[in-house]
């Protein structure tokens, strides 16, 4: 078989052994195989796996065993990933495991998942220890650049849990999980595993969902934890988390973010556990600060909840009664490096030394080694700032890609970091890119509460804000013309943590046309706040920026101008347009000499542009709100399927009330006999009744009772002209002469019939129902008879 020749061949050596070794004790080890797979959105050539000896290239192969592999392309690595997943059985009494060392060197240079899927007896735990560094836990949105991911799930009836994503080295030495849990180990190429990875081994009976097991090492910590699948809602169970203090060192725990659900009954609580009391507090309360001992804290979800799930953020700050002794601090390989140490209590006893000179605040400069005595410091009385100076002077020297991280600090320097602020220099024709390590930001206005653990502003070389930001909102990234910096401080009382929070992923980039441009990605319903830069003092003169909108399939958007300032130019004029980025077509325009609308409907995808004049006096500002909702064309589609179903509602109703009406009159008629004078009987409901008057002389009356004729109603009538139907004497058989049978079919009498008396007045022509014709009206000079006045009745009813 041949393959081209970019394609390459890769040897599968003990790839099921992966595992080893192990010290197993009474559980059932099943190996499910290697996986290749694409990478989902994978960048680069085509590419294929093919087994040897066969002519089928497929895009993923399962339980793979063959002893080599062919791929299409010279850099598989780019394109595929490499899965091995293992299940393991320890519903027995005792079942222990050690995951060691990884022997994968036939796909080091792929990135590579692992997994163990792990159950043990109901109500039993599973305990997951990781004895030698611990784990630290952090958002899945950050990860762990450039070192092993793990997540842990835990596996329930109904659904899976995230019960969180940790990094290498931290302070959660095991994991307890109910029933059965998932291990997850994301290895990034060119990277092998250190040994050993953790331990597998059966844990007491729970309650809760998940505990962690967390110990502090001596001298300042600053730990911080998530409740299961945050930032997302956890909706049911309790957590515990138990904390290992070492002794002489406090324990100060601080909310970072919190919310609960609705409860009907008991509210959210958080109870900690100390060796002799305990203590239960609300989320909202202020928490346990300054504790010695260890201790552990129950997190009590309410059981009679309306709606919704609880989500936590919080850290644990764990300090040495004192920060006392000599320190030597060296930056001499730490280029652009600078920090910065001062009392933050003038009246505490605290004492710095810099070379045996006593001083309020230091500075420690890159490339120099300082030597630093603290005395009866506690860690409340110290403050520290660090700055780094990020340069490029070639573009095509620059680094494709830096990560914003907090640098690391020897132990003996004061933890409490209260901001850090990189100092980024582009070269002559260069521009940034920010990428948010927490995948993205939101615009923090004044008067605006941060949900968060720590806030970044970006400003130019002369303090010019460009943006107010916290982390997770709709802004993916920020691109910028010219030089910036960066700075992160905490919100509140939180602190930073030292030399493991990644911030910002920064590439430097040709020059942009724009002074600023914002990437936003709404959300459904969630409004969208966004700010032109400085605000709100107002944008430069003459510069320009642009958001890059872009809504979800099947949406629209609703721009609202909640705010716009407007200056006197002296030079040009203001701009703000409404662009779709489809067809590039203008849905709004204005300057600063016209008049403008609150709000734009945007169909789609679109370009908000702002650009200001060289303003004379007062600024030029801009503060807007996009609310992203369904698209409105669908409407009509949906009222014309209402509509329809409406209309053949309103026939099948139609056609109902006619049935019913017609049931109703055929039920409300009155069967009578005709009495014709060719002395045959018709019966009442007689198929032969005949169709016509002319047929069935039906307007002519047998006999009128005389008492019924009201002839006094009608003295008065002035009838002449009128033509009037004559009545005729009866001149038919007798009542003996037209039963043919013995037996007559009615008992009743036939009344005889009378004449008139002479000099009676003629009747008015009347419509009369004498007897009931449901195709002719029939008509009567008579009064109505009672047969006709039910009749009528009947009708009238109907």
């Amino acid at each position: 078989m041949r393959f081209p020749t970019s394609g390459c061949t890769l040897h599968l050596l003990q790839v099921l052994l992966t595992f080893g070794p192990f010290i197993t004790v009474g559980q059932r080890v099943t190996n499910q195989g290697v996986v290749i797979s694409m990478v989902k959105n994978a960048k680069g050539p085509a590419c294929s796996v093919c087994l040897p000896n066969s002519a089928k290239c497929v895009e993923s192969l399962n339980n793979v065993t063959s002893e080599n592999l062919n791929f299409t392309c010279p850099n598989p690595q780019d394109v595929f990933v490499v899965k091995t997943a293992t299940v393991i059985d320890c519903t027995a009494v005792t079942c222990r495991m050690d995951v060691g060392k990884m022997e994968s060197s036939p796909f080091l240079r792929f990135n590579r998942t692992f997994t163990w899927e792990v159950t043990v007896l109901p109500g039993r735990a599973i305990r997951l220890g990781f004895p030698s560094a611990g784990l630290r836990q952090v958002l899945p949105s950050i990860g762990c650049p450039e070192q092993n991911v793990y997540t842990i799930t835990a596996r329930q009836a109904t659904r899976d849990t995230a019960v969180g994503t940790f990094c290498p080295n931290g302070t959660v030495s095991g994991i307890l999980v109910l029933s059965k849990g998932v291990v997850t180990v994301e290895v990034p190429s060119q990277m092998k595993m250190d040994l050993p990875l953790f331990s597998i081994s059966v844990g007491p009976d729970i309650k809760t969902l998940a505990q962690f097991e967390v110990a502090f090492p001596s001298g300042l910590t600053v730990s911080e934890f998530f409740s299961p699948a945050y930032p997302a809602r956890f909706p049911d169970g309790d957590l515990m988390w138990s904390f290992d203090v070492p002794p002489k060192h406090y324990a100060t725990v601080q909310f970072v973010s919190s919310d609960s659900p609705e409860c009907s009954g008991e509210r959210v609580t958080v109870e900690y556990k100390y060796k002799n009391f305990s203590v239960a507090k609300n989320l909202a309360d202020a928490q346990p600060a300054k504790t010695q001992g260890n201790f552990s804290m129950y997190l009590r979800n309410c059981k009679d909840r309306k709606f919704l799930g609880i989500y936590l953020a919080f850290k644990v700050l764990v300090t040495p009664a004192e920060t006392q002794g000599s320190c030597s601090v060296s930056l001499a390989k730490e280029a652009g490096l600078s920090i910065h140490i001062k009392k933050t209590n003038p009246k505490s006893g605290c004492v710095i030394k810099k070379d045996s000179v006593v001083v309020a605040e230091v500075t420690l400069s890159a490339g120099k080694v300082t030597n630093l005595n603290f005395k009866d410091c506690a860690f409340q009385d110290l403050s520290l700032m660090i700055n780094q100076t990020i340069v490029c002077r070639q573009l095509w020297e620059c680094p494709s890609n830096i990560t914003l991280t907090v640098p690391p600090l020897q132990p003996c320097l004061p933890q409490l970091i209260s901001s850090v602020t990189w100092h980024l220099q582009t070269p002559a024709g260069g521009g940034l890119e920010l990428l948010p390590a927490t995948g993205s930001l939101q615009q923090m206005l004044p008067g605006f509460n941060c949900n968060g653990s720590f806030t970044l502003r970006v400003t130019e070389r002369d303090g010019f804000s460009v943006g107010h930001f916290c982390p997770l909102g709709p802004i993916r990234r920020v691109h910028t013309q010219s030089n910036v910096s960066i700075t992160t401080t905490p919100t509140t009382d939180n602190l930073l943590i030292p030399s493991q929070q990644s911030f910002f992923t920064v590439s430097f980039q040709r020059k942009i046309k724009e002074n600023y441009i914002f990437f936003v990605s709404p959300q459904e319903g969630v409004p969208t706040v966004l700010a032109t830069p400085g605000w709100p003092e107002g944008m430069r003169s003459y510069s320009t920026a642009s958001w890059i909108i872009s809504l979800a399939k099947g949406f629209e958007a609703s721009l609202g101008f909640v705010a716009v300032n407007q200056p006197k130019c002296e030079d040009g004029h203001t701009g703000i347009t409404v662009k779709t980025q489809s067809s590039h077509k203008e849905l709004y325009s204005q300057r600063e000499d016209e008049d403008s609308v609150s709000t734009v409907l945007v169909p789609d995808s679109f370009y908000l542009n702002v650009s200001n004049c060289l303003v004379e006096r007062e600024h030029f500002s801009m503060f807007s709100k996009v609310v992203m909702r369904r698209t409105a064309s669908a409407l009509p589609v949906i009222l014309g399927l209402v509509g329809v179903m409406l209309l053949l509602a309103g026939a099948v109703l139609l056609a109902v009330c006619w049935v019913v009406r017609k049931r109703r009159r055929q039920d409300s008629s009155l069967p009578v006999s005709i009495y014709n004078p060719n002395g045959n009987f018709i019966a009442p409901g007689h198929p032969q009744i005949p169709k016509t008057r002319a047929d069935s002389e039906s307007h002519i009356y047998a006999y009128i009772d005389d008492t019924m004729v009201y002839t006094h109603l009608f003295q008065e009538s002035d009838m002449d002209g009128m033509q009037v139907d004559a009545y005729r004497s009866f001149t038919g058989p007798t009542d003996s002469e037209c039963h043919s049978s013995e037996v007559p079919l009615y008992s009743a009498d036939v009344d005889v019939f009378r004449p008139l008396p002479d000099g009676t007045p003629p009747l008015p022509s009347r419509n009369v129902s004498t007897v009931k014709d449901k195709e002719t009206p029939l008509e009567s000079h008579s009064g109505p008879s009672q047969d006709a006045e039910l009749e009528s009745e009947s009708e009238d009813t109907t």
